[in-house]
Parts: structure tokens; C-alpha cells; sequence
């Protein structure tokens, strides 16, 4: 075995554990480290680029829901899907790696680190049933997560819980920039376009709908 392949054995070792209930967690701390050249300008960035990896996913709904502590990005029904344990595990190697929804997905996710959430969950639901959940980042601990809301059969969630630095983010400058997205958005309940768009015929208080594009 050459030198360099033992050596790149030796630090995925310190950077990744497995446990028997198959939940995959990664280092906070080292992430931040040997990610920090990644970082965007601004949080709203970040978000922007995960929306850009769910698109080209092809979803049928991105709803989000967000406060100065979490992040969750919930999307439905998408045609191609993103193996969370090797995106955490190679998350600087899809970073460097081709133009792509993985690329995309890995870019917003390592902007979240910076802002030192105490974990990062990824989950998987059918018909409100989860069938996959696994710690991305942070303590190995079990947790029940809440199913989203959605009517949709099966759903996916990336959640960023208990960030110790403000997640606030400027829903306009996110709204500004996905006004044509062919997938609808919400967020915390809203259509994104809410606060941003007047197409003709449109008057101060009517809800805008999201086929009107």
C-alpha cells in the first residue's frame, strides 16, 4: 500500500465514524477547518445553492421553514436523489468535483457549518414513515424527528439544528433571484414570490400563485 493511500485511509478515519445504528457523523469542528476557503459571501448564498441543487434534482415543491437558530429545506417527489453519507463523507471532493447537483448541494452545505450548528440531519420519508435518517454532522446521538408537513408520498429533509452563531437570513434577496424557478417555494408558509413580485393585475393583498410565472 503506497504511502499516500495510507495516508488519506488515516484522516478519513479521524474525520468520519460509523455506529451499529448506521448513523454516519462527521467532525464539526475539522469540517469548519478544512472547508473555511469554501465559504460564500452570505448565508442567503448558500441557500440560493442548495435551491440550485434541488432544482436540477427536479422536485415537485421546496418548502422551507427558518429562524435565527435552525434551517430546515424540505423538497418532494425528486426525480434524482443525493446519497447523504457520501455526500458528507466526500463533501470536499464533490465541492472540487464536476458542475452538478451534488456540487451545488455540498457549496450551501459547508456555508451552514460556518455558522456552527450543533447538528446537521438528513431524512428520508414515505408516506409520513421515515425510512432513512442520518446525522451529517455533530454528535452521534439519536433523535425522533417530526415528519414535514407535505402531500406528497415521499419527501426529503436536510435540517440544521441549534446553530450557536444568527441563521437570520434576508428572505428578499433569495426571493429576487428564484422569481422564474420552475419549482414552487415556500417559506415558513409563504410563497416565495410573495413579498417580491407584481405581475400586471396583481393588487396589495391578493395571493400571488406560482403558475402565474
Amino acid at each position: 500500500m503506497s504511502a499516500e493511500l495510507e495516508a488519506l485511509l488515516e484522516s478519513e478515519q479521524v474525520l468520519g465514524t460509523y455506529d451499529s445504528t448506521g448513523v454516519f457523523t462527521l467532525s464539526l469542528v475539522e469540517a469548519r477547518r478544512k472547508l473555511a476557503h469554501f465559504q460564500l459571501a452570505s448565508l442567503e448564498f448558500a441557500v440560493l445553492k442548495m435551491i440550485q441543487a434541488l432544482v436540477q434534482m427536479q422536485p415537485q415543491a421546496i418548502w422551507m421553514e427558518s429562524d435565527e437558530r435552525g434551517f430546515i429545506l424540505n423538497w418532494a417527489e425528486a426525480q434524482e436523489l443525493l446519497e447523504p453519507e457520501q455526500l458528507a463523507r466526500e463533501l470536499e471532493q464533490w465541492m472540487l468535483g464536476p458542475a452538478g447537483a451534488a456540487k451545488d448541494m455540498a457549496i450551501g452545505l459547508a456555508a451552514f457549518l460556518d455558522r456552527e450548528p450543533a447538528e446537521i440531519w438528513w431524512a428520508h420519508w414515505e408516506n409520513q414513515q421515515i425510512v432513512q435518517m442520518v446525522n451529517l454532522f455533530g454528535s452521534d446521538r439519536q433523535t425522533q424527528l417530526p415528519p414535514p408537513v407535505g402531500l406528497y408520498r415521499r419527501i426529503h429533509s436536510l435540517r440544521v439544528v441549534g446553530a450557536t452563531q444568527s441563521l437570520a437570513l434576508d428572505r428578499t434577496i433569495i426571493a429576487n433571484r428564484t422569481l422564474f424557478c420552475p419549482v414552487p417555494i415556500l417559506w415558513n408558509g409563504r410563497l416565495m414570490c410573495e413579498l417580491s413580485w407584481s405581475p400586471p393585475g396583481f393588487w396589495p393583498g391578493q395571493p400571488p400563485y406560482w403558475a402565474d410565472f
